[in-house]
C-alpha cells in the first residue's frame, strides 16, 4: 500500500521514506516521517502516509485522523478519499466509505485501486450487479460514480 502512495503521489520525499523503510527498517523510517512532517505540516502525502501507517498497525481512529487532515490539504486526492474509504470500512460504517470510494473514484477515474474500493464496498452493501460493473468496467466510463446507478437496470454481456 505505501509503495502504491509513493507511484501515485510522484512525490521524491516519498521515495526516500520507502528507500528508508527497506534499508533502516519501519521504526527509523517513520520517526524520519514524523520529522519532515514537523518541518512541512501542510505535506499531505506524509499524513496520508502516516495515516496507512496507522491503519496497518489497527490503530483506526488515529489513521483517521491523519488521513483527514491529509484530505483537508489536498480535498482534490483520489488516494487520500480511497483511504477514508478504507477506514470507514473497517470502522465499520460503509455508507460513508461509500462516499468516500466513489469520491475517490470520481477524483480518479484512472485508478484500478480506487474502482475495486468501490466495487467491494457495493459487494458489502449487497449490490452486487452494480458492483461487478464497477470491477469489470464492462465498457462503460461514466464521468462519476452515481451516473453509474442507471445502467442498473441494463442487463450487460456478463452480467446478464
Amino acid at each position: 500500500m505505501f509503495l502504491h502512495i509513493c507511484e501515485e503521489a510522484h512525490d521524491p520525499r516519498l521515495w526516500e521514506l520507502w528507500g528508508l523503510w527497506k534499508t533502516h527498517g519501519e521504526p527509523y523510517a517513520v520517526r524520519r516521517l514524523l520529522a519532515q512532517l514537523k518541518d512541512d505540516a501542510l505535506w499531505s502525502h506524509g499524513w496520508l502516509t502516516l495515516g496507512v501507517y496507522a491503519l496497518s498497525m489497527g490503530s483506526l481512529t488515529e489513521a483517521r485522523g491523519y488521513i483527514e487532515r491529509a484530505r483537508d490539504l489536498s480535498p482534490e486526492s483520489g488516494i487520500i478519499h480511497a483511504h477514508l474509504a478504507l477506514c470507514c470500512v473497517q470502522q465499520g460504517d460503509l455508507d460513508e466509505g461509500r462516499w468516500y470510494a466513489e469520491r475517490a473514484v470520481e477524483l480518479s477515474p484512472q485508478s484500478r485501486q480506487n474502482r475495486w474500493i468501490l466495487g467491494g464496498i457495493l459487494m458489502r452493501q449487497g449490490e452486487a450487479r452494480l458492483a461487478m460493473r464497477w470491477l469489470l468496467q464492462e465498457q462503460i466510463t461514466p464521468k462519476k460514480p452515481s451516473d453509474l446507478a442507471s445502467y442498473e437496470s441494463e442487463p450487460r454481456s456478463l452480467l446478464a
